[in-house]
């Protein structure tokens, strides 16, 4: 399963009335949530797949004429929304986030391309700047290279040929 997200931008930028937009889409699929603060989509899809084949998967959904994305996780408040949200599911999912590249290296995934880093290392590592993370007290482990969100909100890190 993962959860994909059709960021802020993408969807319902060029329509004249933002709210009407927003609730026609939710009214249109009753799985799809919205975050009101990022200005994102996300979407649960509970299939079975590799982290790259839920990247492409991801990529190939289309809303109101935009690609989708992996889930990236930029606050604490949208990990709790994500959480309540895939929780009602009972599924851990892929986001967004992998170290693929560079052991170590933490980036989210845009367009299916590694993108802007938000952690640096190992369980002992930190986060880049200001970035969120919301790893599990002993993650990220080492050749473990993408993010299964777990149910209860916390990142694990996981092998990208695990389903």
């Amino acid at each position: 399963a993962h959860a994909t997200q059709f960021p802020y931008g993408r969807v319902i930028l060029d329509r004249g009335n933002h709210d009407a937009a927003v609730s026609q889409l939710l009214a249109a699929d009753p799985d799809l949530i919205f975050d009101e603060k990022s200005g994102s989509f996300f979407k649960l899809i509970l299939t079975k797949k590799k982290w790259a084949d839920a990247l492409a998967a991801a990529q190939n959904l289309i809303l109101d004429g935009s690609p989708g994305q992996l889930a990236t996780i930029r606050s604490q408040e949208q990990n709790v929304l994500l959480s309540e949200y895939i929780n009602s599911y009972g599924k851990d999912v892929f986001i967004g986030g992998a170290d693929i590249v560079t052991e170590g290296v933490w980036r989210w995934y845009i367009d299916g391309v590694a993108a802007d880093q938000f952690w640096q290392g190992d369980q002992n590592g930190a986060p880049v700047g200001l970035a969120f993370a919301g790893w599990k007290s002993d993650h990220p482990k080492a050749d473990k290279g993408v993010i299964k969100f777990k149910k209860n909100g916390e990142w694990e890190a996981d092998d990208p040929n695990t389903w």
